[in-house]
């Protein structure tokens, strides 16, 4: 995600009608790297970022529940950096390979909506598509829900419905999602039961030792 944030951010300027709007939906997720990055060397520190953050947020929103939040930041953030780093330290080669997975997986995803549209008969640009591209799946990832489930489609039929017709982003985006979101969790959970089963079967039982005596 951050290779292509860091892609996109580069070939924006040679893209005419690039707004504010797309250029921050760039920056965002690269300033959050960068923040990752410098909290790893400095944990204190990024754990005090995120708490005058979050008192900002506080004063201006007047949200009473973010006290509770503001509380127990410091533990979570220097939590998630040690384990972060424990990651980086012992298990190097699992790490990136768990993310040239990941970033297989998702360029995989955003190339079957292109396509999609292309099926129905619309020709796509380069530069428009990926600015799109990129603004679906930044939104798609900073929303609440589960992997962006309805705001994914929503973007798609506003960003898409422009370059090539409201009816043809609104179907894409229908079988956009049956296609990589839905087949995920249905494979994934007859996986889970398998695996849970196989530990089931492979649980050993320990026997009383030959001359003990058994209780009834």
């Amino acid at each position: 995600f951050t290779a292509m944030t860091v892609v996109a951010l580069v070939a924006l300027p040679t893209i005419s009608g690039a707004s504010g709007t797309v250029v921050l939906s760039v920056v965002v997720p690269v300033g959050l790297t960068v923040f990752v990055a410098y909290g790893l060397n400095h944990p204190t520190r990024a754990a005090e970022v995120v708490c005058a953050a979050l008192r900002w947020l506080r004063q201006r929103a007047g949200i009473e529940r973010l006290d509770a939040v503001i509380e127990r930041a410091p533990e979570a953030v220097m939590g998630f950096f040690g384990v972060l780093a424990g990651l980086i330290s012992r298990r190097p080669l699992a790490l990136a390979g768990a993310m040239l997975a990941m970033a297989a997986a998702r360029f995989c995803q955003l190339a079957a909506l292109p396509l999609l549209l292309a099926a129905q008969g619309y020709r796509m640009t380069a530069g428009p598509t990926m600015i799109g591209l990129v603004l679906l799946w930044v939104g798609a990832s900073i929303s609440p829900a589960p992997s962006g489930e309805g705001v994914a489609q929503a973007l798609v039929a506003s960003i898409f419905g422009p370059l090539a017709a409201p009816q043809a982003a609104a179907a894409a985006a229908l079988v956009w999602r049956a296609s990589v979101y839905y087949p995920i969790f249905l494979v994934s959970g007859l996986l889970f039961a398998r695996l849970v089963r196989g530990q089931a079967r492979t649980e050993t039982v320990t026997l009383p030792k030959e001359g003990t005596e058994r209780s009834e």
